[in-house]
């Protein structure tokens, strides 16, 4: 598979591809004007992100909530409970970010 042109080493372990003007048409084609590092990270396999970003926005929050650090998406759980549980899952599930 070949590294999409647009990919460069940012901020992240690994080479992602910019969100925004940065990231070229493929860049805003994926991501829109805006996504955050940990998002970013698996950009280099641009189905795999797909994929993942429609489960997240489901399981997780939409993305276009990210920000809002009062909105609830889970009834029942508050976003600082919602965070603690998104934790402690990547912590069980050995996830290092």
């Amino acid at each position: 598979q070949e590294r999409p042109a647009e990919a460069v080493q940012e901020k992240a372990w690994v080479p992602t591809i910019p969100a925004g003007p940065d990231g070229g048409e493929f860049g805003l084609a994926l991501f829109g004007p805006w996504q955050p590092y940990i998002m970013r990270g698996i950009s280099l396999v641009p189905d795999e992100y797909r994929q993942h970003h429609a489960l997240e926005e489901v399981q997780y929050m939409p993305s276009k909530n990210f920000m809002e650090f009062d909105y609830q998406h889970h009834e029942g759980l508050s976003r600082p409970q919602a965070e603690i549980v998104a934790s402690r899952v990547s912590v069980l599930n050995e996830c290092f970010y």
